[in-house]
């Protein structure tokens, strides 16, 4: 056998496998391959190695001396062909059969075969126990006509074997004993190199390492001076003590740790270390450059010419890099299929010529949360060789670094001081080139593209660093404004040229007053310097900021509200689908977070780009089968993804790209459709461009920025692990390059595109008949085949998640696939839901979903059982609130009848307008659907039994509880109608003509017993009122006046008092700092808390005010609006509002043309000039002037809202700089905008507060609460005229 990476050789696996750990394993990298060339096997220890050998690749044990039991077998599943004896051939075949391949019996006259290793055993030891090798087929085995025969061939083995081992050791002393000092030595210094590069160990604790060894090594020397002797002594040696001594110390001088590492070695310091490190491993030394040498100012390079030398000198990279492969003809599969590449006169049409991509960004070091933020804020640019394929170029060694320099010093200096030493190296390598060996010729080469977010690429390209000015796009000229009426692919918008580019940066020159033109403020120091770089060629779109930090954050916040406000999910069961759904692989690092109670109001669900594009990509199987197929929104993201997959893809044709162009168009369309209010973002604007980008750079995947930004995570964690802030980019630098040295020091730089762990080879016969057809239609010639349970393939792994288990069972022929299911449940002690399949012999056996027992087959059946895998364990949408995470629903398990359960905290409808009837329990069902049948057929009626009508009377108070506590009389007649409608058998006989008078008294004086157990139960809503109902009218109790829907709600599960007092208490600090934590202030979780004191408390509002501050912002104000009522204040006023105003008005002018009110036509002139001012007792709106203090204002104000307006203008409509809201003479929230927000706030703290409305403008609050916000349905006579009025306009 021959070693795989090199022309050593050898017969034995253990020579060959000493020959690999000595020249060829380096540590750190844990990959151990397979010694035989043709196994693809890799390992990442060597006991999983020696554990593959042995099972895989075994050894024959070869005979050494004449024996009788020894033929020449050959196996009929492999190519096994060997002497040995029957045992050792046997426990061949045992490997096969652990495999589930059908081994035949290899004796003669015997038809047995089987695939399982325990029945062959019984088989032979039963049928063929006394028989020799002459019993066997000649076929398998061939016995020599005589025993000399045997005798000389095995003799003649053995003497060759034992000469194979003599020259092995020989070999052994002769050469490999000669390097082996310095080879070890090479791989403890690489050793040592992997501590402080890949494990982050300082220089310092590296040493403490070391010199505790030498210690131990040490004092350890005592002990083999005894040893030694003893050894002696127990061979009877007599020997001096000096030669024990001089024998221990050449044991000890042989050790490489000490001889490397004592005072005299070449590792014993730091110092000596780095020697080492630079002579024996080519460490190319990052070079520090000075910006201000009197304020210390510096930054990092790394040549970039050494780097490309030192990479091009091994084989393995030189092959990766030239010739540049081909594209196919027709797509788009490289940077090397865009237009960009072939204009380029540089490098296209070369054979050897180097396409560079280079990447800038700005990253933190420190914490950027910490007090250090921004202070160690570092500008980096990486390389790559842009010849690789994209599966290569992706690993972090092959991502090279140039600069380093802190990003406060770059903005100073600017870009020309801080890229002059790279520029000066690409300049060289445009120019004259770098000469490589291997190749006999100099390799020119030149910057292809530059990736970055696009704020980088503005400020390096010389666009304006902003997104809000006219100019925004570096691909074309569109304004900020256009872009929201005007697509892309329209052709209105001119597409930036480098003629164009180039004019631009000419005017710019030619005056010191213009700061831009067309959005351009600056030559780029690229194009500036390089003769093949331009900027419009070389600044490819960003995909990962553009998409998934970008467009799909927004629109996922968008249509997930709509579907929310849709009521198809809740913003709860939304979040619990994406915790608990069963992610796999990659998914399971990048799976998403929970989206924010925020998210409407900052329109993004926030995350990463991975986070992302995993919640995009996994949507429709969490939440698809909730949502129909017609609903716009859901069509939009449905859009969206698939616009992201045609984006990500790596492989695209022209007609792919005119898909993808057309779908972006309808996406735009579709959006404006659904969101007419939102604006598109500069970002909308790119996508629109990728189309064409993709024909000018190729793959937008392979330039983007999301493997450059992996590469910050090295220099974090160097940070993080050293402590080291003296001259971090020195160290960073440094840490780095001797991190490239040890990959360079490895036996390859890039990773094995196939790693196999466990393998089994198998003939082809023995496989499976359909696989077997599959595999002969690709490869026709192939007689084995290698099966494994699992294979990373370019760092992506396959697998089989789980492999069959076949079981046997002898069962009664069942009567029913039930009983069948219940039977193999019990056997196999199966959990969860399956579906049973069998081999259908009228379809050769191919695999069919069983519905009827009399489908299996008469004698015996196989079959198949499928796991029905449930993704996420889901609870009723109406069992979660939208934005609540307050209440106890999320664990209760209710029936499908019933939408609310009444131990939730909350309740999430308001009454409905014809009332669901719940289901009884199953025996009261059947009873009353024999009834109706009977009552139908005879006119019988049914006399209730008291079992039944406990349990009705039961389930309905349940009910008419989860929508209201206090139902009044006519809803609960409601409810016995709609009873007696759904089984007229319940009618009452003597009753009224509706039949349902008796049950509106049974079940009025069934809610009164039900409230009675929950306030003994504990419920806050019952137990609120037990102190006064002695001896108080029914109008003082504490109950819902206002159809609030959550008047009183109980605390969430599992949460006392002290610990949302705790949560209160961290609002009341969140809001004492300047920049708020809208995640802290959200008074979700204390709502129940705040509503008790609040209620029963009925403290003054500048007691609420200074224990619940996060209340009195207007997010807040809706969002407590919403849990009592369930209904979003400012969309459905502003709605209701915009409905009814015209009706409203027309009603006005109606009134005043009948001069039944003499100030009507004053009020409607003061409201078209928008300068109303009203006074009452109760409720004041007046205008003041900004020089005017709010205090004497707010004097004996009880309600009122405030309006500031501008002094300065003294026109018709003066500006209004400010609108307050005013509780008990205090102003409450101010800078509301205007009038009607300001009345929205004022509304909803009614409610949040619990404030009665103002007794003069009662019917005025009545209105807005039942005809603009339809709560409640039993109006006054006042309001109700005014309601038919209305709808009569």
């Amino acid at each position: 056998m021959q070693c795989r990476y090199c022309k050593f050789s050898h017969s034995q696996q253990d020579i060959l496998l000493k020959h690999y750990r000595l020249h060829h394993w380096q540590a750190g990298k844990g990959s151990f391959p397979c010694i035989h060339p043709d196994c693809v096997c890799i390992f990442t220890t060597t006991g999983a190695l020696k554990t593959h050998l042995w099972r895989a690749h075994p050894k024959v044990d070869r005979p050494s001396s004449a024996c009788t039991d020894h033929g020449s077998f050959r196996c009929e599943l492999c190519d096994f062909s060997d002497i040995c004896s029957l045992a050792q051939f046997l426990k061949h075949l045992g490997r096969h059969l652990q495999n589930h391949e059908r081994v035949n019996c290899p004796f003669s006259n015997c038809d047995f075969s089987t695939t399982n290793n325990t029945t062959f055993r019984v088989h032979k030891s039963r049928k063929h126990r006394n028989q020799s090798l002459n019993n066997l087929c000649t076929s398998v085995c061939s016995v020599g006509s005589t025993d000399n025969d045997l005798d000389t061939v095995s003799v003649s083995q053995s003497l060759s074997d034992q000469a194979d081992d003599i020259q092995a050791d020989s070999h052994i002393s002769d050469s490999d004993l000669e390097e082996c000092e310095p080879v070890l030595e090479h791989k403890l210094a690489a050793l040592f190199m992997c501590m402080q590069s890949q494990l982050h160990v300082s220089q310092s604790a590296s040493q403490q390492i070391i010199d505790h060894v030498n210690d131990i090594l040490s004092v350890a020397n005592s002990n083999t001076l005894s040893s030694i002797q003893n050894i002696l002594l127990k061979h009877n040696c007599n020997v001096n003590e000096s030669i024990v001594a001089d024998i221990a110390a050449t044991l000890q001088k042989t050790n490489p740790f000490l001889s490397a590492t004592t005072d005299k070695g070449p590792l014993s310091t730091n110092y000596k270390r780095n020697i080492y490190f630079k002579d024996k491993f080519g460490i190319i030394e990052p070079v520090e450059y000075v910006f201000n040498r009197v304020q210390n100012h510096t930054f990092v390079y790394v040549p970039l010419l050494k780097t490309l030398k030192s990479l091009l000198e091994r084989p393995d990279v030189l092959e990766k890099t030239f010739p540049v492969k081909e594209g196919t003809l027709g797509f788009y599969t490289s940077p090397f299929d865009g237009q960009y590449f072939k204009v380029n006169k540089l490098v296209n049409g070369q054979d050897f010529r180097l396409s560079l991509g280079l990447f800038i960004d700005d990253f933190e070091i420190a914490n950027p949360l910490g007090t250090s933020r921004k202070k160690h804020k570092i500008t980096a640019v990486y390389w790559v060789i842009l010849n690789w394929e994209s599966q290569y170029r992706s690993s972090l060694h092959s991502i090279q670094l140039a600069l380093l320099g802190k990003s406060s010093e770059v903005r100073v200096y600017g870009y020309e001081s801080f890229f002059e030493p790279l520029l000066h190296d690409l300049r060289s390598l445009e120019h004259e080139g770098l000469y490589v060996e291997q190749i006999g010729e100099n390799v020119r080469g030149t910057v292809l593209n530059v990736s970055a977010d696009n704020l980088g690429a503005h400020g390096l390209a010389g666009f304006q660093e902003s997104f809000c000015v006219e100019k925004f796009c570096r691909f074309c000229l569109a304004s900020l404004k256009d872009i929201q009426t005007t697509e892309v692919r329209q052709g209105i918008f001119p597409l930036r040229s480098p003629e164009q580019h180039n004019q631009c940066v000419a005017e710019l020159k030619s005056s010191e007053f213009v700061t831009n033109v067309h959005g351009v403020k600056a030559e780029c120091v690229l194009q500036k310097h390089l003769s093949f770089f331009h900027v419009i060629t070389g600044f490819p779109p960003d995909v990962l900021h553009d998409l998934f930090e970008g467009v799909i954050p927004r629109e996922l916040a968008l249509c997930l509200q709509k579907l929310i406000s849709a009521k198809y999910f809740t913003f709860d069961q939304l979040n619990s689908i994406i915790q608990s759904f069963p992610y796999l692989y990659s998914d399971k690092v990048n799976r998403p977070q929970r989206i924010p109670k925020t998210f409407h109001l900052k329109k993004t669900v926030g995350g990463n780009a991975h986070e992302n594009w995993a919640l995009i990509r996994l949507l429709p199987l969490m939440v698809g089968g909730m949502v129909p197929e017609d609903e716009k929104a859901w069509q939009l993201l449905m859009d969206l993804k698939d616009i992201v997959e045609l984006v990500v893809s790596s492989r695209l044709s022209e007609e792919s790209l005119c898909y993808l162009e057309s779908k972006i168009s309808d996406h735009r369309q579709l959006f404006t459709d659904v969101f007419p209010n939102e604006r598109f973002l500069p970002k909308h604007h790119y996508l629109e461009h990728y189309p064409n980008l993709i024909r000018c750079f190729g793959p937008l995947a392979d330039l983007w920025t999301m493997r450059f930004e992996a590469k910050h995570s090295y220099f974090k964690r160097v940070v993080h692990d050293t402590r080291n802030f003296k001259n971090p980019l020195k160290t960073l630098a440094s840490r780095h390059q001797s991190m490239i040295a040890f990959a360079l020091d490895s036996q390859h730089f890039f990773k094995a595109p196939l790693h196999v762990e466990k393998l089994k080879v198998v003939k082809m016969s023995a496989v499976e008949p359909r696989l077997r057809t599959a595999v002969k239609n690709k490869y026709p010639n192939l007689s084995s085949l290698s099966l494994a349970t699992n294979a990373t393939l370019f760092g992506t792994l396959y697998m089989i998640l789980s492999p069959d288990n076949i079981r046997k069972l002898s069962i009664p022929t069942p009567s029913s696939v039930e009983e069948l299911s219940a039977v193999l449940r019990e056997k196999l002690q199966i959990m969860g839901n399956f579906v049973i399949q069998y081999e259908d012999p009228d379809f050769n056996n191919e695999l069919c979903t069983l519905h009827d027992i009399t489908e299996l087959p008469k004698e015996k059946a196989t079959l198949r059982i499928h796991w029905e895998v449930v993704l996420s364990p889901v609870v009723d949408d109406a069992h979660l609130s939208d934005f609540t995470l307050d209440t106890a629903s999320l664990t209760s398990t209710q029936s499908p009848s019933s939408p609310h359960s009444p131990l939730s905290a909350c309740r999430l409808e308001q009454w409905p307008s014809m009332f669901p009837v719940p289901s009884f329990s199953y025996d009261v069902e059947l009873r009353l659907k024999k009834a109706n049948e009977d009552l139908q057929e005879n006119g019988t009626a049914l006399i209730v039994p008291r079992d039944m009508k406990m349990n009705i009377l039961e389930k309905l108070a349940e009910t008419v509880y989860s929508y209201k506590a206090y139902p009044k009389d006519s809803e609960i007649e409601k409810v016995a109608s709609a009873l007696v409608e759904k089984h007229p058998c319940l009618k009452a006989p003597g009753s009224d003509t509706t039949g349902c008078e008796a049950w509106k008294i049974s079940l009025k004086f069934k809610m009164a017993n039900y409230r009675q157990k929950l306030r003994n139960a504990g419920c806050s809503e019952m137990v609120v009122n037990t102190h006064s109902r002695q001896g108080s009218s029914r109008g003082s109790l504490k109950r819902p006046r206002r159809s609030e829907l959550n008047f009183l709600p109980d605390h969430p599960v599992g949460l006392d008092e002290e610990e949302l007092e705790r949560e209160r208490s961290s609002m009341e600090e969140e809001v004492k700092k300047r920049h708020l934590s809208l995640t802290i202030l959200n008074a979700m979780t204390t709502f129940s808390l705040r509503r008790k004191e609040i209620v029963q408390d009925q403290p003054l509002v500048s007691t609420i005010k200074q224990r619940w501050p996060g209340l009195f912002f207007e997010e807040e104000v809706c969002a407590e609006f919403f849990r009592i009522n369930r209904i979003d204040l400012k969309s459905t006023f502003l709605t209701s509002l915009d409905n009814h105003t015209q009706g409203l008005l027309t009603m006005y002018r109606a009134k005043a043309r009948q001069g039944r009110w003499n100030n009507l036509y004053k009020l409607l002139e003061e409201l078209d000039s928008q300068t109303l001012c009203f006074q009452s007792d109760s409720v004041i709106y007046c205008v003041l002037q900004n020089t005017e203090a709010l205090g004497p204002h707010t004097q004996a104000m009880k309600i009122g809202i405030l309006e500031v307006t501008d002094s300065t203008n003294s026109g018709p409509h003066p500006t209004v700089v400010n609108v307050a809201v005013v509780l008990e003479e205090e102003v409450v929230m101010d800078n509301l905008g205007d009038f009607t927000n300001a009345f929205m706030m004022l509304f909803g703290l009614l409610y949040a507060l619990n404030m009665e409305y103002p007794k003069d403008l009662r019917y005025t609050f009545e209105a807005v609460q039942k005809i603009i916000l339809n709560l409640g349905k039993e109006c006054t006579a006042r309001i109700q005229s005014l309601k038919n009025k209305l709808l009569q306009v």
